[in-house]
């Protein structure tokens, strides 16, 4: 049986593809145990970028900065309800976010447009 995705892949680019357009944004999928909280980390502390991470209610497109040194959008992108809102909301095309991270690939993708391609990165464990 032909499975079915909800969003279409067509809004990511290919990592590879040079330079990266100042538009696109990152989408990395989390698959656990394999260490992207390390890579969370490196794009939040070390390239100062934004992502989106629900703090408080209600979830919303309002930037929280931690004295410059953390920045992050109080919008959740963990499961496909949130993700629906958060593309509803426009969190992609807010501008507010660099890069998300979710565990569900495909609905993940669908936050991306025309005018905010994604680009994405996801890390596998050995054996996989």
């Amino acid at each position: 049986k032909e499975q079915k995705f909800d969003a279409p892949l067509d809004k990511l680019r290919s990592i590879t593809e040079v330079p990266m357009d100042p538009t696109d944004k990152v989408l990395i999928w989390a698959i656990p145990l394999v260490g992207v909280s390390t890579i969370q980390g490196i794009f939040d502390y070390c390239f100062k970028k934004v992502r989106a991470a629900k703090l408080r209610d209600p979830p919303s497109l309002e930037l929280i900065d931690f004295n410059d040194k953390l920045k992050l959008v109080n919008m959740d992108t963990s499961d496909k309800n949130t993700i629906a809102s958060a593309k509803k909301e426009g969190l992609i095309n807010s501008g507010l976010v660099d890069f998300v991270v979710t565990t569900l690939f495909h609905d993940g993708s669908g936050l991306f447009t025309d005018e905010h391609n994604g680009r994405a990165i996801a890390l596998l464990r050995n054996p996989v």
